[in-house]
């Protein structure tokens, strides 16, 4: 996961960081985000969409036997193959 997280930009970064409580952040709401950084929740919603859709393209460079896509099957997250 942390290889995915490290080719994103600091702001999707930080979404998904502080989403699913990675690196030291506790999980939040899309709402807490949003007022954390002073923006509405739907904003919010559209940076962590691409960031997901940036890390699951990389998963797919990587091929599905890839320490990164073993990672985050492990954490729950589902891909568009499943």
């Amino acid at each position: 996961i942390s290889s995915g997280i490290s080719m994103l930009s600091e702001k999707h970064a930080n979404v998904i960081n502080r989403r699913f409580g990675l690196n030291g952040f506790q999980e939040m709401t899309l709402k807490e985000i949003a007022d954390e950084f002073g923006c509405s929740s739907e904003r919010i919603r559209c940076i962590e969409s691409e960031a997901l859709r940036k890390m699951r393209r990389e998963r797919m460079k990587c091929g599905h036997e890839s320490p990164f896509y073993l990672a985050a099957k492990t954490i729950g997250y589902r891909g568009d193959d499943e």
